[in-house]
């Protein structure tokens, strides 16, 4: 059961992140965590948490290499020391920002294990870059489709454990 429920928050997480043109697409997924925590108020905080602040800058300096633009003007301030290191930069912010979202979603289901899984959300984008990096999809959106898939995944198995 565990694993279908990590497919299906894989799934919804990847919705959130755009795939097809799904009306109010950023919902569906704050809404399944509330349920599989049983918790009517976690569906405010996953909101929140994914809402807070962008990230696009991090993951798109992690899957292409890209130099750093600005994203979010605090998280930036605790990583601009790497910026001359893009990949270094994305994957510190990225970390950062995992650990919001996910501290976001502990103000109402408390678990200090789950806000530190946080800060493996660079983790899901660094590995599909990696293996493709020596293909045509290289440098292409397909690495941060793929990372949406295992932080969905990821995110959710961690509500679960």
């Amino acid at each position: 059961m565990h694993t279908l429920l990590k497919v299906i928050g894989a799934f919804l997480n990847r919705i959130r992140g755009g795939l097809w043109d799904v009306p109010i697409n950023k919902i569906y997924y704050p809404i399944f965590l509330g349920f599989i925590t049983n918790n009517v108020l976690v569906p405010l905080g996953a909101y929140l948490g994914q809402q807070i602040c962008g990230w696009g800058a991090y993951i798109g300096s992690i899957t292409t290499g890209v130099k750093p633009a600005e994203e979010c003007k605090w998280i930036d301030w605790c990583v601009k020391k790497l910026e001359n290191y893009p990949r270094l930069w994305g994957s510190a912010a990225l970390a950062i920002r995992g650990l919001i979202w996910n501290a976001c979603i502990a103000l109402f289901y408390p678990s200090l294990s789950f806000v530190f899984v946080g800060l493996l959300m660079p983790v899901c984008y660094i590995i599909p870059t990696i293996l493709l990096y020596k293909t045509k999809y290289n440098n292409t959106k397909a690495a941060w489709n793929i990372g949406e898939v295992l932080w969905g995944s990821l995110q959710t198995g961690a509500l679960l454990w």
